[in-house]
């Protein structure tokens, strides 16, 4: 167990998670270890690699999900350029909705318009509540 003074605490300045943690030290010499280094500069004393075990079996990918292709990423598009246009928005707001799904922009599809599946209204509805619910004050 560490001491109150090998433990350190702090903010993330970017994320602001907090973080906790215990200061490395060289168990030969207890001089502060830093992070990317194998020995103590200090001593010299080299640090034990954790080795790791292997077990017989079977190695299966693990598979987040298939990835939309260009196909599906159109017709989603176009679903919501549909809604825009049913819902007097602004055309950029398909955009927007794309681009919070996907991560990226829209570029090089097609403007066109598609009638939405119940899938896309479906996602829509949920991020417009989604946003009502975090725009409501208690």
């Amino acid at each position: 167990m560490a001491s109150e003074d090998e433990i350190f605490e702090f903010d993330c300045p970017e994320c602001g998670h907090h973080i906790k943690g215990e200061v490395s030290k060289c168990p030969k010499c207890g001089f502060l270890w830093p992070r990317t280094a194998d020995s103590c500069p200090a001593c010299g004393h080299v640090r034990q690699k954790r080795l790791v075990e292997s077990v017989n079996g079977q190695l299966q990918e693990l598979i987040k999900g298939p990835k939309p292709i260009r196909d599906d990423r159109q017709r989603f598009y176009s679903e919501l350029l549909y809604v825009a246009q049913q819902r007097n928005y602004n055309l950029h707001w398909a955009s927007h909705k794309y681009r919070e799904k996907f991560g990226v922009w829209p570029k090089g599809l097609y403007e066109k318009t598609v009638f939405p599946s119940p899938a896309t209204l479906n996602w829509i509805k949920a991020k417009n509540l989604a946003f009502a619910k975090s725009r409501r004050s208690f």
